[in-house]
């Protein structure tokens, strides 16, 4: 019973945040959601192996997940500075597993009801974004769900390139634990230790907001077993920053990815870049 209530002042703290945020009073905490990844994850995992491995990956539009899983990842948890990426997530979990479709449509129509009908939860997490789209419905209204995600990610939606049944059967035997965390801050909530750390291009938001490369660094040493590599894509600029070279450069052995056409927001000779932990 504690649990549940638990589970509920949760999901009543992101609802209110969610409709601050339709009323336009952003946070990092409570932001717009990405509809679709805006990076070139075919050509990433065309050249780097993630069959395997234990991952920790940025959410974002979820995408980044049902790629690894689909690629052979032995298990996957998520972090986001955002809180409103889970829900996202779960809510394209149930579309794979119940409807056999990969992105969202018809949010006007019975169409996110008829899910919630056939959604059954097993985790915490999952029952609290269970919780949270129903009372999206009731409190705010299903014609708003569209209003929660960045526009310019709403079009030109790429069809899944795996077997949609093969990750409906992955994603129910594997479920992920989430941290909604701020990986240039002080981490103290993720206990394990990972093979691949994939940060999407977080360095971009991080050089934008000004916030510390230092910490980032610390963090993802930390966060890597022995070996363990962090794995950086080319979104909106090719290849890291000088300043980020010279600090990563203490804990971490620089290679650039093989060459393979990419197209994300710009088009690249790489699609990105990894760090080696150093002993």
């Amino acid at each position: 019973m504690e649990g549940k209530e638990s589970n509920m002042d949760n999901v009543k703290r992101d609802i209110i945040n969610t409709k601050s945020l339709l009323n336009n009073k952003y946070s990092s905490i409570y932001d717009k959601i990405y509809f679709r990844t805006n990076e070139d994850l075919e050509a990433l995992l065309d050249v780097f192996n993630i069959e395997g491995k234990e991952v920790l990956s940025v959410i974002g539009s979820g995408d980044q997940a049902f790629h690894f899983f689909s690629r052979g990842a032995k298990s996957i948890d998520l972090f986001d500075i955002n809180k409103l990426t889970i829900h996202y997530y779960y809510l394209r979990v149930w579309l794979i597993k119940y409807m056999n479709k990969y992105y969202p449509t018809g949010f006007v129509s019975t169409y996110i009801e008829d899910l919630l009908k056939k959604v059954k939860p097993r985790t915490k997490e999952e029952q609290e974004s269970y919780l949270y789209w129903n009372m999206f419905i009731k409190e705010i209204s299903k014609e708003k769900i569209i209003d929660l995600f960045c526009r310019s990610t709403l079009n030109n939606t790429k069809k899944y390139p795996g077997d949609i049944k093969e990750l409906q059967y992955i994603l129910e035997k594997k479920d992920c634990n989430f941290y909604n965390i701020d990986i240039s801050e002080q981490i103290t909530t993720i206990p394990k230790k990972y093979d691949v750390v994939y940060t999407s291009n977080i360095r971009d938001w991080i050089k934008m907001r000004n916030r510390s490369f230092k910490k980032y660094n610390e963090n993802l040493y930390n966060l890597l077993k022995d070996d363990g590599v962090v794995l950086c894509s080319n979104v909106t600029t090719e290849g890291p920053s000088a300043t980020e070279r010279l600090i990563f450069d203490s804990n971490f052995k620089y290679e650039e990815l093989p060459e393979k056409e990419t197209i994300s927001l710009y088009k690249f000779k790489t699609p990105g870049y990894i760090y080696i932990k150093k002993e």
